[in-house]
């Protein structure tokens, strides 16, 4: 006891010291996990099997916005939680009225927890209720699943005003922030889905200290006037994916401050608001960096900043860094890209330079038009001025008015055709319209609105242009040999970051390690070495500095996330805007697409009209020119494998792309709007087409294919849109299809578009076991409710030639062509194509092709109005098409008569009479060619049967007088 208050003094010193560390301390970014919701879909509401649901109203709640039913949303919270098989809270329809309430955790319940919306949640309107500074708030949580169609009403519109007054001082007073309607801390694994915000009083939705949530489908809605309601507030978090969001409110769509990393939003539509905001930051003591903030593929109406960094000046130190925002469209924006490090320096501020670091952002394909002459305006620190500020590709336009920039303590990069606004020059600081400017700007505001929405309505009319091809790059060279260049610079993904573990996200580094190649003014490469690599979607954009083709070689395995959620781009792994490309290497691209198949099987076996989405793409190519792809493997990709799209001069050589026979719209190489595109050596065997060619492609040819599983080689489907390009100059070479649905297939929409696909050649085409080997499908998708409608595609100048093999199926020439527009100009050349022992068919609609040749098995059609029918191999249904003939027991023989189309004379009869003299006479001799060769090819299996017999029963005989002797 004598030590004890001997030491007093010191024991005090001390605490003191350990709380004063405490406190000194900065906040520490919460962990984040393994992601449980990878590989799953997440947009589908599931009730497990035996799952409990406590409903609101069981509790006591009154669905009648009037009675405070927070005690039974309290109650019925408890009882999910606490309890230990799966359960939910329900909120069936009706109106309740709930004040301030915990959702706290942890839970007992197999997580994730969920909570069902499907009513309308009321806030109270009286402030003073509002003790925890929020209103429903989420925390202590692993695994929550907020999701429904209800709604949460804030009911803010009397607390707005009490905002208003108190931000209206600029004396030092801090106002109090207004409680926000959904808070979620320490939360992990969570989806936020499908539900509504309407006027909260501050926030929508405060998300802090959490890691991997989801917010997808959400719509936030507050008057414009309605002050500190921005949508999704997010702070001290990881890995957060928004998705699909509609916001429209008073202050930022989204605001991003310290300590957020990995935070992705995709689909986002906003207006009006304040836009999407990077900060503020710099505001505070010791804030932890933002890192790797993405916005891709958002639309901006109408707001007062479209793309935002905001920083403090005379604060505190802070950094932000690798931030792109990507294919942006803006209307009507304000501010349309803004970095402002002098945020809030009222009149009364000293001016002192802000001490945030801004590193590595990028303004890539942002278009649109805007209110403000200034459409870029970039100002930094003096003391820490921005690093690495890219602009590519911006066309911000004010009506005929000329847009400006504005660029202060910075040297942006641009890349890109389109820099409108002009680029700032070196060393430039402010520069401003003139008052005369404005006043033209002003008055004319109401002409330039009406011009921009002409143009635009203009600009959805024009039909899509086919890119335009230059000089081939890469004629004459040898590309199949990748040599490394004196001087090359190799950027090893590793160098940067990537773990190849297959479980660490390796996104940044890969984006990291492109930059660094692109931005380069020497002969540079991405290197990707052996090992697996998690990489999620994102893009290799262009225009690059280093001297092209720029070279991206791949060794390892590149894997995509199995989440198909966090896919909001449509497509995996993007290239764009390049003029010269290698993607070269040993490597494989794994889409991890499994899991992802099974729900678009579901949506496929739809028939009501409704259309599938398209799932993700492994490989999605668009505006590139002079590329190589070649030597690498893509395996079980969500969706295609490889997309062509707006390209030109491409090579596409030695891939090996597979997937399993089962897997959906997995096609091979997908080609649309290109011209110039060369495959060749290619192997491919997946679910859907080996290779599709739909509208705009010109100059296609395919060489040494090798085909199958799949669906064989398809032209199109054509004539789905409006004012489709054509299709011209395929060519299929030396190709081998084995085991394929379809072999060499042309397919249009019937009561669709016109469209119109010429100078097509098939040629040396091996099948093996090919089900339809030859097809012209102009009745493509023609469901039993199809109006049947004649196609409006013209199909003109096509040939087969040396088409041969083996097929399962008798009709082994389908060729069933528009009535409006019959196909013109179609040979067949030395066609041979068995179904074994069993002759094989024709069949023709619409069309009246050339033959040539010696060899034409099936025989060739001869009749223009000829259409199949039944028949019969020995008792053995083979095919039904036409009328069913069932008195024919012998295989199907092409006789000079047609089938008679009335049911008494097919009843009666197995053969009538055409009334045509002239048809019977023209297609006499060949039919009875025909039947010979049939009847002979019978006889031939009858008499090898019957020597067989003799042969067996002769030397049994013989066996059997062996036997008695011995």
């Amino acid at each position: 006891m004598g030590i004890a208050k001997q030491n007093t003094l010191f024991i005090t010193i001390i605490c003191f010291a350990l709380a004063s560390y405490a406190v000194a301390r900065p906040r520490a970014r919460p962990y984040s996990g393994p992601d449980v919701y990878r590989g799953r879909n997440v947009a589908r509401d599931i009730l497990f099997p035996g799952e409990k649901v406590n409903n609101v109203l069981d509790f006591g709640a009154q669905p009648d916005g009037e009675f405070d039913s927070t005690q039974a949303f309290m109650e019925a919270w408890q009882a999910t939680c606490n309890s230990t098989v799966q359960s939910r809270v329900y909120v069936p329809e009706g109106r309740f009225l709930v004040s301030p309430v915990f959702f706290s955790g942890p839970c007992m319940t197999p997580h994730p927890v969920t909570v069902k919306v499907d009513g309308t949640i009321i806030a109270p309107t009286d402030l003073s209720v509002f003790d925890n500074d929020e209103w429903i708030i989420f925390q202590n949580l692993n695994g929550l699943r907020l999701i429904g169609q209800g709604t949460f009403d804030g009911q803010g519109t009397d607390s707005w005003q009490i905002t208003e007054k108190c931000e209206s001082k600029r004396d030092g007073f801090r106002c109090v922030r207004n409680p926000s309607s959904l808070f979620f801390s320490r939360v992990n694994d969570a989806i936020i889905q499908g539900i509504r915000s309407v006027n909260p009083k501050g926030f929508h939705i405060f998300v802090t200290n959490c890691g991997n949530i989801r917010l997808r489908k959400l719509k936030l809605t507050a008057p414009e006037f309605s002050p500190n309601t921005d949508g999704i507030h997010v702070s001290h978090s990881n890995n957060v994916i928004m998705s699909r969001n509609t916001i429209a409110t008073g202050d930022d769509c989204v605001s991003i401050i310290q300590g957020s990393v990995n935070i992705t939003m995709n689909r986002l539509t906003c207006g009006p608001g304040h836009g999407v905001s990077i900060g503020s930051l710099g505001k505070y003591a010791d804030e932890l960096e933002v890192k790797g903030i993405r916005l891709i593929n958002a639309t901006l109406i109408g707001t007062t900043n479209g793309l935002r960094i905001k920083t403090w000046p005379d604060r505190f130190p802070g950094s932000a860094s690798n931030i792109f925002f990507t294919n942006i469209n803006m209307v009507n924006v304000k501010n349309p890209i803004i970095i402002d490090q002098e945020y809030e320096c009222f009149p009364n501020c000293q001016k002192k330079p802000s001490l945030v670091k801004l590193n590595n952002i990028q303004f890539n394909n942002i278009t649109g038009t805007t209110i403000s002459p200034v459409a870029v305006d970039l100002r930094c620190s003096k003391l820490f001025p921005c690093n690495g500020v890219v602009l590519r590709n911006i066309d911000l336009k004010l009506g005929f008015l000329p847009t400006l920039s504005r660029c202060f303590n910075i040297n942006p990069i641009y890349f890109g055709g389109l820099q409108i606004p002009p680029a700032c020059g070196p060393g430039e600081e402010y520069i401003n319209l003139s008052e005369g400017t404005m006043g033209i700007a002003k008055q004319n505001t109401l002409f330039i609105t009406i011009i921009c929405f002409a143009l635009a309505s203009s600009a959805v009319a024009k039909p899509r242009a086919r890119p335009h091809s230059g000089p081939d790059i890469y004629k004459g060279r040898n590309v199949a040999k990748d040599t490394l260049l004196p001087g090359e610079k190799v950027n090893n993904v590793l160098d940067f970051g990537a773990q190849p573990d297959g479980e660490f996200d390796s996104t940044q580094a890969f984006m990291d390690a492109w930059q660094a190649t692109c931005k380069s003014t020497v002969q540079s490469r991405v290197y990707v070495p052996e090992g697996r690599f998690l990489v999620s979607s994102m893009f290799f954009s262009g225009p690059c500095m280093t001297p092209h083709p720029v070279t991206v070689q791949v060794d390892g395995t590149i894997l995509a996330p199995t989440d198909i959620s966090e896919f909001e781009n449509d497509e995996w792994l993007l290239f764009q805007n390049l003029n010269g490309l290698r993607l070269i290497g040993q490597g494989t691209f794994d889409g991890q697409g499994k899991d992802s198949w099974k729900y678009t099987e579901n949506c496929e076996s739809k028939r009501d009209g409704s259309a599938c989405v398209r799932n993700p793409s492994s490989l999605f190519f668009s505006r590139v020119n002079d590329a190589i792809i070649q030597g690498i493997r893509s395996v079980n990709p969500k969706g295609f494998h490889i997309f062509v799209t707006n390209c030109g001069n491409i090579r596409l050589r030695r891939l090996k792309l597979t997937a399993p026979e089962t897997s959906p719209n997995t096609d091979g190489i997908h080609v649309s709007h290109s011209i110039n595109v060369i495959m060749s050596r290619n192997t491919i065997a997946t679910g859907d087409d080996c290779v599709s060619i739909i509208q705009g492609s010109v100059n296609v040819t395919m060489n040494r294919l090798r085909c199958g599983p799949g669906h064989g080689v398809s032209i199109g489907s054509l004539g789905k849109y409006a004012d489709e390009l054509e299709v011209k100059g395929i060519r299929l070479i030396n190709a081998t299809l084995l085991g394929t649905t379809n072999g060499v297939r042309i397919k249009t929409w019937p009561d669709r578009f016109p469209g119109s696909a010429s100078d097509i050649f098939f040629t040396n085409i091996d099948m093996v076991n090919v089900k339809n080997p030859i097809i012209i499908d102009q009745e493509y998708e023609c469901f039993p409710n199809c109006k049947k409608k004649p196609s409006l595609v013209k199909l003109n100048n096509i040939q087969f030639n040396n088409i041969r093999g083996t097929t399962i199926s008798p009709v082994a020439v389908d060729l069933r062509c528009s009535k409006l527009f019959p196909c013109k100009g179609v040979i067949l050349r030395n066609i041979d194509l068995k179904l074994g022992l069993l002759p094989t068919m024709s069949r023709c609609v619409n069309i009246n092709p050339l033959y040539f040749g010696g060899l034409q098995v099936p025989p060739a059609c001869i009749s223009i109005k000829y259409e199949c029918y039944t028949y019969k191999s020995f008792g053995l249904q083979v095919i039904q098409v036409g009328r069913n003939l069932t008195k024919s027991t012998l295989t199907h023989i092409r006789f000079p008569w047609r089938a008679s189309r009335s049911s008494s004379s097919s009843s009666s009869s197995f053969f009538s009479y055409s009334s045509s003299s002239s048809s019977m006479k023209t297609s006499f001799l060949p039919n009875l060619i025909s039947f010979v060769r049939s009847l002979f090819a019978f006889s031939f299996v009858v008499l090898s049967a019957f020597i067989t017999g003799i042969l067996a029963s002769f030397f049994f005989s013989i066996f059997m007088v062996s036997e008695i002797k011995l």
